[in-house]
């Protein structure tokens, strides 16, 4: 596996995935095979010096303990936070379930905040951050 940060190919990956224009300030970096075949992307913006809020993306079955260890290693001990947030479309039964697989803790739903649908706010603590 391969890490890329900020190159304008894990940019496109996610903005292309998820159907957005990534904002600044932010970091982006993606992982690789070693073919340069996308495995997932990450964005990380919002950051406040405690939190930083994530944007996940990866291909089926390809968030590796190895990724999740790079992404809990970059939050917590590179940036320092504290804590970090994730959020998903209520609809996204998919994305519920993973980030409850991977260690985050369901904190609320905030109403309206897409233009279709609920989001449902996620957070994982250092302290309970299994990956570091």
């Amino acid at each position: 596996m391969i890490v890329l940060e900020n190159t304008p190919e894990v940019i496109a990956f996610i903005e292309q995935r998820l159907r957005i224009k990534i904002a600044e300030p932010s970091q982006a970096f993606g992982y690789v095979t070693n073919d340069h075949k996308p495995i997932a992307g990450i964005v990380v913006n919002d950051f406040t010096g405690a939190n930083c809020e994530l944007t996940i993306v990866a291909e089926k079955g390809r968030m590796t303990i190895e990724v999740l260890r790079h992404i809990a290693n970059h939050v917590f001990n590179k940036l320092g936070c504290r804590r970090t947030t994730i959020r998903t479309r209520k609809s996204n039964k998919i994305a519920l379930r993973a980030a409850q697989r991977f260690g985050f803790v369901y904190e609320h739903v905030s109403k309206h905040f897409y233009p279709d649908d609920d989001a449902v706010v996620f957070r994982m603590l250092r302290s309970e951050c299994r990956w570091l």
